[in-house]
Protein backbone atom coordinates (compact mmCIF):
# COMPACT_ATOMS: atom_id res chain seq x y z
CA UNK A 1 0.00 0.00 0.00
CA UNK A 2 1.57 3.26 -1.12
CA UNK A 3 2.18 5.57 1.52
CA UNK A 4 1.31 9.66 1.40
CA UNK A 5 4.32 11.56 1.79
CA UNK A 6 4.10 15.20 2.68
CA UNK A 7 6.46 17.94 1.40
CA UNK A 8 6.59 21.38 1.71
CA UNK A 9 6.89 23.99 -1.31
CA UNK A 10 10.31 26.09 -0.94
CA UNK A 11 9.60 27.50 -4.37
CA UNK A 12 8.36 27.98 -8.19
CA UNK A 13 10.50 28.74 -11.16
CA UNK A 14 9.97 29.20 -14.99
CA UNK A 15 13.02 28.30 -16.78
CA UNK A 16 13.84 30.28 -20.25
CA UNK A 17 12.83 26.40 -21.91
CA UNK A 18 9.29 27.12 -20.70
CA UNK A 19 9.22 24.28 -18.09
CA UNK A 20 7.81 25.28 -14.57
CA UNK A 21 10.12 23.83 -11.76
CA UNK A 22 8.62 22.92 -8.12
CA UNK A 23 11.49 23.54 -5.45
CA UNK A 24 10.86 21.47 -2.19
CA UNK A 25 12.18 21.61 1.14
CA UNK A 26 13.77 18.31 1.19
CA UNK A 27 15.73 18.69 -2.42
CA UNK A 28 12.76 16.60 -4.82
CA UNK A 29 12.59 18.67 -7.73
CA UNK A 30 9.05 18.51 -9.84
CA UNK A 31 9.34 19.42 -13.67
CA UNK A 32 6.48 20.02 -15.89
CA UNK A 33 5.38 22.00 -19.06
CA UNK A 34 2.41 24.30 -19.74
CA UNK A 35 0.54 21.59 -21.29
CA UNK A 36 0.65 19.18 -18.05
CA UNK A 37 -0.76 22.04 -16.59
CA UNK A 38 -3.34 22.28 -18.71
CA UNK A 39 -4.17 18.27 -18.33
CA UNK A 40 -4.35 18.96 -14.57
CA UNK A 41 -7.10 22.46 -15.38
CA UNK A 42 -9.52 19.44 -16.43
CA UNK A 43 -13.32 20.00 -16.95
CA UNK A 44 -14.24 19.26 -13.23
CA UNK A 45 -17.68 17.95 -12.25
CA UNK A 46 -20.26 19.79 -11.49
CA UNK A 47 -21.91 17.52 -8.82
CA UNK A 48 -22.77 19.25 -5.47
CA UNK A 49 -22.86 15.94 -3.28
CA UNK A 50 -26.62 15.39 -3.15
CA UNK A 51 -26.85 13.10 -6.35
CA UNK A 52 -30.71 12.52 -6.86
CA UNK A 53 -30.02 10.34 -10.64
CA UNK A 54 -28.48 7.60 -8.37
CA UNK A 55 -30.09 8.04 -5.14
CA UNK A 56 -33.73 8.43 -6.49
CA UNK A 57 -33.63 7.50 -9.85
CA UNK A 58 -34.74 11.07 -11.14
CA UNK A 59 -33.63 11.44 -15.18
CA UNK A 60 -32.31 14.56 -13.92
CA UNK A 61 -30.25 15.10 -11.08
CA UNK A 62 -31.59 18.00 -8.82
CA UNK A 63 -28.14 19.09 -7.56
CA UNK A 64 -26.14 19.07 -10.47
CA UNK A 65 -28.91 19.23 -13.47
CA UNK A 66 -27.03 16.13 -15.87
CA UNK A 67 -28.62 13.45 -16.91
CA UNK A 68 -28.51 10.07 -15.39
CA UNK A 69 -26.26 8.40 -17.93
CA UNK A 70 -23.76 11.78 -17.59
CA UNK A 71 -23.63 11.40 -13.91
CA UNK A 72 -22.78 7.36 -14.54
CA UNK A 73 -20.63 7.96 -17.85
CA UNK A 74 -18.77 11.08 -16.13
CA UNK A 75 -15.37 9.77 -15.31
CA UNK A 76 -14.79 7.95 -18.81
CA UNK A 77 -15.92 11.29 -20.84
CA UNK A 78 -13.29 12.93 -22.93
CA UNK A 79 -12.78 16.24 -21.79
CA UNK A 80 -14.71 17.95 -24.95
CA UNK A 81 -17.83 16.31 -24.34
CA UNK A 82 -17.76 17.24 -20.60
CA UNK A 83 -16.93 20.72 -21.79
CA UNK A 84 -20.28 19.89 -23.72
CA UNK A 85 -22.80 19.07 -20.88
CA UNK A 86 -22.07 21.91 -18.80
CA UNK A 87 -22.31 24.05 -22.06
CA UNK A 88 -25.65 22.93 -21.99
CA UNK A 89 -26.28 23.49 -18.40
CA UNK A 90 -25.23 26.87 -18.29
CA UNK A 91 -27.40 27.99 -21.37
CA UNK A 92 -30.05 26.55 -19.48
CA UNK A 93 -28.85 28.71 -16.45
CA UNK A 94 -28.70 31.70 -18.15
CA UNK A 95 -31.97 31.20 -19.87
CA UNK A 96 -33.92 31.33 -16.83
CA UNK A 97 -31.72 33.89 -14.63
CA UNK A 98 -31.79 36.57 -17.53
CA UNK A 99 -35.26 35.84 -17.32
CA UNK A 100 -35.65 37.21 -13.80
CA UNK A 101 -32.66 39.32 -13.48
CA UNK A 102 -29.91 41.35 -14.02
CA UNK A 103 -26.34 41.47 -13.10
CA UNK A 104 -24.98 45.00 -13.29
CA UNK A 105 -21.63 44.51 -11.58
CA UNK A 106 -19.51 41.07 -12.19
CA UNK A 107 -16.50 42.31 -10.05
CA UNK A 108 -19.23 42.90 -7.40
CA UNK A 109 -21.03 39.32 -7.37
CA UNK A 110 -17.24 37.77 -7.81
CA UNK A 111 -16.72 39.57 -4.78
CA UNK A 112 -19.86 38.87 -2.96
CA UNK A 113 -19.22 34.82 -3.57
CA UNK A 114 -15.75 35.19 -2.07
CA UNK A 115 -17.08 37.02 0.96
CA UNK A 116 -19.56 34.05 1.43
CA UNK A 117 -17.38 31.23 0.54
CA UNK A 118 -19.63 30.07 -2.25
CA UNK A 119 -17.70 28.18 -5.33
CA UNK A 120 -18.05 29.44 -8.48
CA UNK A 121 -16.60 28.11 -12.03
CA UNK A 122 -15.28 31.33 -13.53
CA UNK A 123 -14.97 29.65 -17.00
CA UNK A 124 -18.86 29.67 -16.65
CA UNK A 125 -21.28 32.61 -17.47
CA UNK A 126 -21.96 35.13 -14.08
CA UNK A 127 -25.60 33.90 -14.27
CA UNK A 128 -24.43 30.38 -13.09
CA UNK A 129 -22.53 32.25 -10.20
CA UNK A 130 -25.31 34.02 -9.27
CA UNK A 131 -27.26 31.07 -9.11
CA UNK A 132 -25.03 28.94 -7.14
CA UNK A 133 -25.53 32.13 -4.82
CA UNK A 134 -28.72 32.10 -4.65
CA UNK A 135 -28.98 27.47 -4.63
CA UNK A 136 -26.39 27.84 -1.65
CA UNK A 137 -26.58 31.04 0.16
CA UNK A 138 -30.27 32.63 -0.23
CA UNK A 139 -30.72 33.56 3.18
CA UNK A 140 -27.66 34.65 3.72
CA UNK A 141 -27.76 37.58 1.43
CA UNK A 142 -30.09 40.76 2.58
CA UNK A 143 -29.51 42.75 -0.80
CA UNK A 144 -28.85 41.66 -4.38
CA UNK A 145 -27.66 44.88 -4.91
CA UNK A 146 -24.76 44.51 -3.00
CA UNK A 147 -23.85 41.50 -5.28
CA UNK A 148 -24.00 43.68 -7.85
CA UNK A 149 -27.42 42.07 -9.29
CA UNK A 150 -30.90 42.93 -9.17
CA UNK A 151 -34.90 41.62 -9.90
CA UNK A 152 -36.45 42.65 -12.39
CA UNK A 153 -39.92 43.61 -11.65
CA UNK A 154 -42.14 40.56 -12.28
CA UNK A 155 -39.73 38.95 -9.43
CA UNK A 156 -39.23 41.40 -7.19
CA UNK A 157 -41.90 40.39 -4.99
CA UNK A 158 -40.52 36.89 -4.04
CA UNK A 159 -37.75 36.35 -1.51
CA UNK A 160 -34.79 34.80 -2.71
CA UNK A 161 -35.42 31.21 -0.94
CA UNK A 162 -38.77 31.50 -3.08
CA UNK A 163 -36.68 32.72 -6.30
CA UNK A 164 -34.37 30.06 -6.02
CA UNK A 165 -36.70 27.17 -5.73
CA UNK A 166 -38.58 28.78 -8.17
CA UNK A 167 -35.31 28.61 -10.80
CA UNK A 168 -34.69 25.16 -9.58
CA UNK A 169 -37.80 23.78 -10.90
CA UNK A 170 -37.83 25.54 -14.07
CA UNK A 171 -34.44 24.36 -14.60
CA UNK A 172 -35.36 20.95 -14.23
CA UNK A 173 -38.36 20.98 -15.74
CA UNK A 174 -36.62 22.21 -18.79
CA UNK A 175 -33.43 19.88 -18.55
CA UNK A 176 -36.49 17.25 -18.19
CA UNK A 177 -37.75 18.96 -21.91
CA UNK A 178 -34.33 18.95 -23.25
CA UNK A 179 -33.39 15.37 -22.67
CA UNK A 180 -37.55 14.31 -23.85
CA UNK A 181 -36.60 16.30 -26.96
CA UNK A 182 -32.88 14.73 -27.97
CA UNK A 183 -32.32 11.32 -25.62
CA UNK A 184 -35.73 9.63 -25.13
CA UNK A 185 -35.55 6.30 -27.28
CA UNK A 186 -38.40 7.24 -29.62
CA UNK A 187 -38.31 11.03 -29.44
CA UNK A 188 -36.48 11.31 -32.92
CA UNK A 189 -39.05 11.12 -35.77
CA UNK A 190 -37.81 9.51 -39.49
CA UNK A 191 -38.93 11.54 -42.76
CA UNK A 192 -41.01 9.89 -44.36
Amino acid sequence: MARAVWRFLAGIATGPDGLIRLQFADSVQVIFSSNDLQYMSKVKTPCIGICSTTSLGDRVCRGCKRYGFEVINWNGYEEEAKAAVLRRIEKLVCQILEDKCRIFSVPNLKLGLEQLRVPFDPELAPYCWLHNLLKKKPDQVQDLKDFGAYLLPGYAHLSLRQLSEQIEEELLQLSDAHYQRYYEVGAVSSSA
